[in-house]
């Protein structure tokens, strides 16, 4: 599978293999935008049942056509411990589990394209009278 195709189905927690048998990366990060797919991956070795971090950092992967094997694959897009359960509103359960937040309750990167959407739709009229008035300051109205 090439990594425009992975992103499509790629969730935090994954293992894959990256580029040559051995070579497995824990995902971190997936951006599944078409235009220039990427994800964000930390080398991991295997210990008996279990992934060890190889190195501290971590590397961007952005080569559309790269071969990409799964090794594991999390269930879930993001998992919702009952502590957490118990802290947050469904409203925030709801974004969480869409992706939109993170579990530090940050905006992702779908989220903040989807606010931009909703908010310009809610604001548009606001946003033309703003316009407007910079046209008729520098003396376009047109």
């Amino acid at each position: 599978m090439q990594l425009k195709d992975y992103v499509k189905v790629a969730k935090f927690g994954d293992v894959v293999e990256l580029a040559a048998p051995g070579h497995l990366h824990f995902v971190l990060y997936v951006s599944p935008y078409t235009e220039k797919p990427f994800i964000t991956s930390m080398w991991v070795e295997k210990v008996g049942d279990n992934y060890v971090a190889r190195d501290c950092w971590a590397a961007g992967v952005s080569n559309p056509d790269l071969e990409i094997k799964i090794i594991t694959q999390t269930n879930n897009t993001m998992k919702i411990t009952n502590l957490v359960k118990k802290l947050l509103d469904n409203d925030t359960r709801t974004l969480v589990k869409a992706g939109f937040i993170n579990g530090d309750l940050a905006l992702t990167d779908e989220g903040t394209s989807e606010l931009l959407g909703a908010l310009f739709l809610e604001k548009k009229d606001e946003l033309v009278k703003i316009a407007q008035a910079k046209l008729d300051e520098v003396g376009g109205s047109g």
